[in-house]
């Protein structure tokens, strides 16, 4: 599968240099049919994903710039939409080649913890990063899939992911705090409504026999959408190994990202770094080389921050539409995998 996946992004990446006879068009119009998929947008094109949004920030800093003339102007049109349509690809590419390296140590962490695994996939949608955002953080998950599924499936992966000491917990606590027996009006167990899992001692009341008792499944669903008695349970050496391995994992791809951003806007710095960038030669390039004074470094400056600002938006973009998804599969907002999505998102976002 990485291979197949890996091919495809390289057709795309390749068949976008290949494009370059239709660069002297993309003032008129771009045609954007070639790059469906790629920009990841709900039509999955290119030139309303990245370049169109990016056309007001170009245009803002070529309006900004009085010494450059309309030719200018023009041929800043023609260069800037032609790197960005050569640039993204390459970008996507070494994006998902990370996301891949990613994948190779999810399947070893899928192999030493196959049971939680397999029960939380079918849980998750079987997406592979929401099953990792939920062994890095389980117990941020716990409530939403007893929320979604229901406490006997929570309850199921509670006990892989803690190689079963949270059912000899849930049971004690079950016991004591929430007895069948116990009737719904005593002041005691009005007083427990707080999803308390300690505070108090059961006391028996044979009177009440006939009155309408606790359903079984609501207690259950109490106990596991309860923060102290979740804590509690994964206060063991099981599941904090493999919330260990599995934030380990994220955060690396998460490092790994950030530090490729930063260094490729720290790089580009002229002409010949956009030209060494894309690995081709861009139409329009040439020519942009050919101006003097003011109005090639206006041009040039106008340039570097509308490529610059498209670069940041991709990434930001890309990191946005993970992060989503794995909350869609069913991981909660306040997950810390989310929680450290967001943060590098605004990192980036806010590179100069």
């Amino acid at each position: 599968m990485k291979k197949n996946r890996n091919i495809q992004l390289l057709k795309e990446y390749v068949r976008a240099s290949l494009n370059e006879d239709e660069y002297g068009d993309i003032a008129a119009g771009f045609d954007s049919s070639a790059y469906g998929g790629i920009g990841g947008g709900p039509s999955g094109d290119l030139y309303k994903v990245f370049i169109e949004p990016a056309t007001d920030v170009f245009k803002t800093a070529v309006g900004q710039a009085k010494e450059i003339t309309t030719k200018a102007k023009t041929l800043l049109s023609v260069t800037f939409t032609s790197i960005v349509t050569t640039l993204v690809p390459g970008l996507k590419y070494s994006y998902s080649e990370m996301f891949e390296k990613e994948k190779e140590s999810i399947e070893k962490i899928r192999g030493e913890y196959s049971d939680v695994y397999a029960r939380t996939a079918e849980s998750l949608s079987g997406s592979d990063f929401a099953v990792l955002a939920f062994m890095a953080a389980p117990g941020a998950s716990i409530a939403a899939v007893t929320a979604k599924e229901g406490p006997g499936v929570a309850k199921g992966i509670l006990s892989v992911a803690t190689g079963g000491a949270s059912d000899t917990l849930f049971d004690k606590v079950k016991s004591i705090n929430y007895s069948d027996s116990k009737k719904k009006g005593d002041e005691k167990y009005q007083s427990n409504k707080n999803n308390s899992v300690e505070e108090y001692q059961i006391v028996e009341d044979d009177e009440d026999d006939q009155k309408k008792k606790p359903d079984s499944s609501a207690i259950d669903k109490k106990i596991l959408m309860n923060k102290k008695f979740i804590e509690k349970a994964l206060d063991n050496p099981r599941a904090k190994s493999m919330s260990v391995e599995a934030t380990k994992i994220y955060r690396s791809t998460l490092n790994n990202v950030l530090n490729h951003v930063q260094k490729v806007m720290k790089e580009t710095k002229s002409i010949e770094d956009l030209q060494k960038m894309t690995k081709k030669s861009i139409k329009g390039i040439e020519k942009l080389k050919e101006l003097q004074g003011d109005e090639k470094k206006k041009a040039e400056a106008a340039l570097f921050k509308s490529v610059k600002s498209t670069m940041k938006d991709f990434y930001v973009k890309e990191l946005t539409d993970h992060y989503k998804a794995v909350v869609k599969a069913g991981i909660p907002e306040d997950s810390q995998y989310i929680k450290d999505y967001k943060a590098i998102a605004q990192k980036i976002k806010s590179l100069t």
